[in-house]
């Protein structure tokens, strides 16, 4: 169509009809004016589809990040998810352990208690063994009727030291 619009501007023989391929009066400006217009048409009609064009890109852009904004969700959900696990165990082990250290705590506290009586016994029988000495050298001082002192630690205190 354009070579038809430059025909026509080029001053090419008119349509069939007139008698010397000239146009009638007025109808020069007239055809100039429709041909100006038609080159605007074709403007827009350009612009248009540029505008369609980049209106289709634009909505395939946004049709991808719609798709990588569920993704994202998606993947924040099961991040989430995964935490809520991972806080519930820690939790669990948490208390777990505070169970096994108070029982623990117990466990020291009754071995502390074990160990202070067998300290006290371990005293208790030295005592004993004191006076189990004193009291047989003093037997056998008695047998051989000697009055001298006797043998081992003096006792006084009622078998305490």
């Amino acid at each position: 169509m354009a070579t038809c619009y430059s025909e026509l501007r080029s001053g090419a023989p008119g349509p069939p009809g007139t008698p010397d391929g000239t146009r009638p009066d007025g109808s020069a400006d007239q055809t100039e004016r429709l041909l100006d217009l038609t080159d605007s048409m074709n403007d827009l009609s350009a612009a248009v589809e540029e505008i369609s064009s980049s209106t289709a890109q634009l909505s395939s852009l946004t049709t991808d990040a719609a798709a990588d904004g569920k993704r994202g969700t998606t993947a924040a959900n099961a991040a989430r998810s995964g935490m809520d696990r991972i806080e519930a165990e820690t939790d669990r082990t948490s208390a777990e352990a505070q169970s096994v250290s108070a029982a623990a705590q117990q466990q020291a506290s009754a071995v502390a208690e074990v160990s202070d009586g067998v300290e006290h016994l371990a005293r208790r029988t030295e005592d004993l063994a004191a006076l189990l000495d004193a009291f047989d050298g003093r037997r056998g001082a008695q047998a051989t009727g000697a009055d001298g002192p006797t043998t081992g630690p003096a006792v006084t205190d009622g078998g305490e030291r």
